[in-house]
């Protein structure tokens, strides 16, 4: 049984899952049988979760890409918290946009334009992954609590 503590970081957690192959759908390029499918993953997070103290159980909708689904002991009147991420991830070839909005200083690690870098603002971005190369586009600037937005 995988325990939490076992990693000692947030990132280092993230690290061990990042690294086990769940790419869907088959065929991208440089994908195959070997790195598709969530089963691996489904299992890892699944045996995390018993660490946890979670009762688990594995819904397999196709093959080799099961649900987790887990629940913990609750107390009477406490209420029900759905959590329902995805396990697998796409390939390389697939067009992906997403758009941030966060301080560049207090979240470095996430993709900022060059001329934001350290910046104590909140800064609109939108990140766009098209045939594997990234671009961070900035397109606007906000109040942190929402009262104004300039456009680039």
């Amino acid at each position: 049984m995988t325990k939490v503590e076992a990693f000692g970081s947030v990132g280092d957690l993230l690290a061990a899952l990042i690294a086990i192959p769940s790419v869907n759908p088959e065929g991208d390029p440089g994908t195959g049988a070997e790195n598709c499918g969530e089963g691996r993953l489904a299992e890892f997070v699944g045996d995390l979760l018993l660490g946890l103290g979670a009762e688990v159980r594995f819904d397999e909708i196709e093959p080799d890409r099961p649900n987790v689904v887990a629940s913990f002991p609750g107390g009477e009147g406490k209420p029900a918290v759905l959590l329902g991420p995805h396990l697998d991830t796409v390939g390389a070839n697939i067009d992906l946009s997403w758009v941030i909005a966060e301080s560049p200083a207090q979240t470095p690690e996430l993709p900022h334009p060059d001329d934001l870098a350290g910046e104590h603002i909140t800064a609109l971005t939108l990140v766009t992954w098209r045939a594997g190369v990234k671009h961070v586009q900035h397109l606007a600037t906000c109040h942190p609590h929402g009262y104004w937005l300039h456009w680039r």
